[in-house]
Parts: structure tokens; sequence; C-alpha cells
């Protein structure tokens, strides 16, 4: 779930996402260092989390359109291994642990400031990223069953 940040018409870098999350953990890995590394993460940590949480198979997988999540191989591990295809719905941020909770956090701690150089922005992020406790992505991820069901409630609408 990276999205990397763009520069404005003032030079000013804003960023929408830096960050993965899965499974309650947050993944420190660079973007393109994640795409290559997908299929890794996948097999070692997504498929035997979900084999002990989830015996009897009754699990979805939602990606957004990270590039990570499209590449060929991400697709034909998917096809191979999960017993359920689900599609994304596009802009959707009401569904992204991410967006819900966790951005705001980062935002809170990291976007005070303009930044010239997304380097600095990067580091900026990273730094607060790091010093947000597991157990606030954890309580997040737990949270999400109940946030989906105020999403269905909503009717797909925006939700506080």
């Amino acid at each position: 779930m990276n999205r990397l940040s763009s520069n404005d018409s003032a030079g000013q870098y804003r960023v929408v996402k830096i960050a993965s999350i899965s499974i309650g953990w947050t993944s420190p890995q660079p973007r393109l260092k994640l795409c290559a590394e997908i299929a890794t993460i996948l097999n070692n940590h997504l498929l035997p989390w979900a084999t002990e949480h989830y015996e009897n198979g009754h699990w979805i997988l939602q990606q957004d359109g990270a590039p990570a999540h499209l590449t060929k191989s991400t697709q034909y591990w998917c096809l191979a291994n999960l017993p359920v295809a689900s599609e994304w719905p596009a802009n959707s941020p009401e569904l992204d642990v991410l967006d819900f909770s966790i951005w705001k956090m980062l935002e809170q701690k990291a976007c005070q400031k303009k930044y010239t150089s997304v380097q600095a922005l990067r580091k900026c992020l990273e730094k607060a990223r790091n010093e947000n406790p597991q157990d606030h992505v954890r309580a997040a991820v737990e949270a999400y069953p109940k946030h989906l069901k105020a999403v269905i409630r909503a009717k797909g609408g925006h939700i506080e």
C-alpha cells in the first residue's frame, strides 16, 4: 500500500502514503525492495499467519493498486494460494487500515511542516512510523471488522 509523494506547484512535497501494513505489523521495506520481495513476504508471513488464524480457509486478502500488488508474480501467487479472489474498490480510503487509522497518526506527527525534498519528508515519516507503537497498529487491524460494518451501514459513504 505504498504511494510516493508528488511535487506541487510551489515545489513542496506532499505524501499520500508511505507505509505498508500487513497482519498487524508495518514493513520498513522501501517501495522497490518491497515489490521485489512480495512473494517472500506473502509466503513467510501472510500465509502462515492466515493458516494459523483461519484454519477453515475463510479469509480474503484485499489489495489496492500498489505496484507490488499488481505485479504478475503477485497475481500468480494469489491465484495459486488464496481461497477467494476479491477486488478492491477504487478510491476507497474508508476500507484501508492505513487511511482510517495509521495515516492520521503519521500526519499528526510528521506532516505539520512543508518539506523541500522527498528525502527530508521520507526521513520524518520513517521516524514517525518507527515511533508508532505496534500496539497501535495491532489495535487498528483488530478494529477493522467493526470499521467495515460501519461502512456497510453507511452504504459505502464516508464515516467518522
